[in-house]
């Protein structure tokens, strides 16, 4: 890649970053420009915080065998990375495969097509909870809509305690927990290529 082709990125990143600092939309040429169908482009919708009888998508890229990462018909916790909490809505989506579109300007439309899909159904954050020190220290799980200019279904996991949003770090039992959670409550609708 030559100077003028990273420069531009460049000026489409930075471009990208005041208008989100200051609350701009962004122009659905700037999606279409990554390669993202305008189906998923925000489009001056609003969020919508009402997680009722659909699925949440999560991506997930398996670095070994499949025998490694899934034997007895159990998901290994290896495909999850706790810290990366974001997944994408059904209910704004056309196919589960959506979740695979990158966002990212630098990344310059290079998608995660050959990537998993993992399926989880809503109703089962309602019922996580886990707790520590069995009365002081309470976890749970709660789904936000996060809408991104470029994907409206864009939605991140929270992880709460006692009611109070946990913002960076979570103790390991707790991140245990939560991958457990998932393995237990998501299915494959996707095997990576």
């Amino acid at each position: 890649m030559g100077k003028i082709e990273k420069f531009l990125i460049w000026i489409k990143e930075a471009s990208l970053k005041l208008l989100k600092k200051f609350n701009f939309r962004v122009s659905s040429s700037v999606c279409d420009s990554l390669g993202i169908p305008s189906y998923l482009h925000r489009k001056g919708r609003d969020i919508d915080n009402h997680f009722i009888d659909e699925f949440v998508y999560r991506r997930f890229l398996a670095s070994a065998e499949k025998s490694d990462w899934m034997a007895n018909n159990q998901i290994s916790s290896s495909i999850f990375e706790v810290k990366n909490d974001s997944c994408n809505r059904s209910k704004y989506s056309n196919s589960p495969e959506d979740v695979l579109y990158n966002i990212r300007v630098e990344d310059e439309g290079k998608h995660y097509f050959s990537w998993g899909v993992l399926s989880i159904n809503t109703k089962a954050f309602d019922v996580f909870t886990f707790k520590i020190n069995e009365t002081t220290r309470t976890f749970s799980l709660q789904l936000s809509h996060e809408p991104l200019e470029c994907m409206f279904p864009h939605s991140e996991i929270i992880v709460l305690e006692n009611g109070s949003v946990v913002d960076t770090s979570k103790p390991k039992s707790v991140k245990a927990a939560i991958r457990d959670f998932l393995i237990t409550e998501c299915e494959i609708v996707k095997l990576p290529s």
